[in-house]
C-alpha cells in the first residue's frame, strides 16, 4: 500500500468501500458455507470461486466509476506486481490480470434504459412456471 499514491490509493480505498458498502463478505461467507458443508457437491465449490471473482469485479467497477478504470487498473499493477501475478506461471491471484484486462479494455455500460428492459425481463422470468401451473387449472374451472 505504501507504494500507491494519491488517486491510485483513493481508488483502491473505492475498491474496499464497495466490498462493505455492497455486503459482499456476506456472499462469500455464504458461498463458501455451502461449499465446506457440502464438500461433495462440486458445484458449491465452483459457486464459491465464481462468487469470489464477481465481487471483486463489482468492487473494480465502483471504484473505476469515481477514479476512472485505467487508475484502477494501474493501481492493481502496482499492488501485485511483486506477487508474480503478471507472468507465465498460474498463481492463486491470476483472475488479477484479467481484472486489469477487463479494465483496461471495457465495453461501455448499458444505458438505463437497457438495464430497466433486462431488469424487467428478470422479474417477469419467476411469473412463468406461476402461469404454466394456473392456467390449466383455470381453464378447467372457466
Amino acid at each position: 500500500m505504501r507504494r500507491l499514491k494519491g488517486r491510485q490509493l483513493d481508488a483502491v480505498l473505492a475498491h474496499e468501500q464497495g466490498h462493505a458498502q455492497a455486503r459482499h463478505d456476506w456472499l462469500l461467507h455464504c458461498s463458501g458455507a455451502l461449499a465446506v458443508g457440502f464438500p461433495q457437491v462440486r458445484v458449491f465449490a465452483a459457486f464459491r470461486d465464481e462468487m469470489h471473482r464477481l465481487v471483486e469485479l463489482a468492487a473494480d467497477d465502483v471504484a473505476s466509476r469515481r477514479f476512472g478504470r485505467l487508475t484502477i487498473a494501474l493501481a492493481l499493477v502496482e499492488l501485485n506486481e511483486d506477487r508474480g501475478v503478471f507472468g507465465p506461471c498460474p498463481t492463486p491471484h491470476a483472475h488479477v490480470p484479467q481484472r486489469v484486462h477487463r479494465l483496461l479494455s471495457a465495453r461501455p455500460r448499458l444505458t438505463a434504459g437497457r438495464r430497466l428492459r433486462l431488469t424487467a425481463t428478470a422479474a417477469l422470468v419467476p411469473v412463468i412456471p406461476v402461469l404454466v401451473t394456473f392456467v390449466p387449472g383455470l381453464r378447467a374451472l372457466g
